[in-house]
């Protein structure tokens, strides 16, 4: 038994001690190896084709589960829409779009300056229909692999759609123009202000300025994604050209303009300046960044007019009773001012005291043309009435007498008549008081006023009594009928005569 188990030991071969050939050795490793990838391969395939198999099955089933209906994974608004047949999703939609319209967006310009308004004021509402349309149709080509991607895409990022908004362009463009643009505004210069005699500056003030179009897109931007109730828009800050600082050397002109007292003179008269109305003829432009101070024609011109009056010397027409030689009023040539060379000379003076920092002369004279009287021929009706006369026959010196039922005034001097013309006395209610009165205080310029009227600037004002004066109206026309509060009203040219010819103290009669 030993000697056969030895014989078998001796019979085994030792394959490590065989010498095998070394391609022999190559050709069993790549067998082993093309063997371990086939198999590899059919297991991948197998797998895959049971992925692919798996997968079609649930594509299918997916399809004709949402045939019908919205995709998983979709949001509108931040509120899942998944699932939702057509008919459950236009009815969300709607509702989400009554809300929508009511919903108040603040817009907010500045700090300061903010507006609420809400998407129905802003022109924008939701399209129903296509904001249904573009959340249904998701997936719903037909082709397998759109929704395959769709359904890939859905589950490893959940999608938020937009609203569809339609734009309202009419109202857009009112909100923007009659709400947002008034807040918005201009940058403003500096400026000079005169009151109460005392020049100032007025400092400049930054403006704001803003980009329509985009507050627009903004808009429709916020509508679209719902996602905040507020929109910050974007300004520019706008400095103005002036500032306080151009103004220095602008003020200390004025100032010292305003300070000083100038005269008219007009042949023998004269006329006080006052800063005010000097101040008025002034205009103020732009030029080069820079305000510079000009004349202001119009204003000169006013001004000559308003105040000639009080430059001029009238003129006195010669009146003659017609069919006779007697004279009634001698003649006398007046004076008055030439309007266009005061304009000149009053204009070249400002000129050249803002231009060349010329001083202003404190006496600027003004030419004067000649007047001449006219001769006019009196109807003896128009001349005063009997009674009149009666009155104030055997009278030494000047009188006036008002006949209230001849709407007339009668001037007399040691009694016989120098001057008559109609008048207007006082309303029913509102009657001239009648008797003997001297005139009284005189008044050059005064304003009346009361209940329903307001008469300023009236001249040539002389008292009867208490209230009421004698004096002109520039108001109306009306001379031979009753028109006044109780005052005796007067033609400016009467009036004018009048108050040269009469003084304090002057014996004045009414009667009926």
């Amino acid at each position: 038994m030993t000697e056969t188990k030895m014989q078998t030991e001796s019979n085994t071969i030792n394959l490590d001690q065989v010498n095998v050939p070394q391609e022999q050795e190559v050709f069993k490793v790549h067998r082993v190896t093309r063997y371990r990838v086939a198999k590899f391969l059919v297991v991948t395939l197998i797998g895959l084709l049971i992925f692919l198999i798996g997968g079609t099955i649930s594509l299918i089933s997916y399809q004709h589960a949402y045939a019908q209906r919205v995709l998983p994974n979709i949001y509108l608004l931040g509120s899942s829409v998944s699932g939702k047949s057509k008919a459950e999703l236009t009815d969300q939609i709607d509702q989400i779009s009554q809300n929508f319209a009511k919903k108040v967006n603040r817009l907010v310009i500045s700090p300061e300056i903010s507006i609420d308004t809400t998407f129905e004021e802003s022109g924008l509402k939701i399209d129903v229909d296509k904001t249904v349309n573009s959340v249904y149709s998701i997936g719903k080509d037909g082709h397998m692999l759109t929704l395959a991607q769709e359904l890939l895409s859905d589950s490893l990022n959940p999608k938020a759609l937009p609203l569809v908004i339609k734009i309202d362009e009419n109202k857009l463009n009112l909100l923007v123009t009659e709400k947002i643009m008034p807040q918005v505004k201009a940058p403003q210069d500096a400026a000079i202000e005169f009151n109460n005699g005392v020049v100032s500056v007025k400092p400049e003030e930054n403006g704001l300025a803003i980009n329509t179009e985009s507050i627009k897109s903004d808009l429709v931007s916020l509508a679209t994604n719902n996602e905040s109730t507020a929109l910050y828009i974007e300004t520019k800050v706008i400095e103005p050209a002036i500032k306080k600082e151009n103004l220095d050397e602008l003020k200390t002109k004025l100032d010292s303009l305003v300070a000083q007292s100038f005269t008219l003179k007009a042949g023998e008269k004269t006329l006080h300046i006052k800063s005010e109305d000097l101040y008025k003829m002034i205009a103020f432009s732009k030029e080069n960044g820079q305000i510079v101070a000009k004349v202001n024609s119009i204003e000169l011109e006013n001004y000559l007019l308003t105040n000639e009056k009080k430059l001029v010397i009238p003129k006195v027409d010669k009146q003659i009773v017609a069919g006779s030689n007697i004279v009634i009023r001698e003649g006398k040539n007046g004076q008055k001012i030439d309007r266009t060379q005061a304009a000149q000379a009053l204009n070249s003076s400002l000129a050249s005291y803002f231009d060349q920092s010329a001083q202003l002369p404190q006496t600027i004279t003004v030419a004067t043309t000649e007047e001449v009287f006219a001769e006019t021929v009196i109807d003896p009706k128009d001349l005063a009435s009997a009674s009149a006369i009666d009155r104030a026959r055997g009278i030494s010196g000047k009188m006036l007498v008002v006949d209230i039922s001849e709407q007339r005034l009668t001037a007399f001097e040691n009694g016989q008549v120098v001057n008559t013309f109609l008048i207007s006395s006082g309303l029913p209610g509102m009657e001239t008081p009648r008797g003997d009165f001297t005139l009284g205080r005189r008044v050059y310029s005064k304003l009346y006023s009361g209940p329903g009227f307001y008469l300023p600037n009236t001249l040539y004002n002389m008292n009867i009594t208490g209230p009421y004066w004698l004096h002109g109206a520039y108001w109306h026309n009306s001379f031979g009928r009753k028109k006044s509060h109780g005052c005796v009203n007067v033609h400016y040219t009467n009036a004018a005569w009048l108050w040269d010819w009469t003084s304090n103290g002057t014996p004045i009669s009414i009667q009926e």
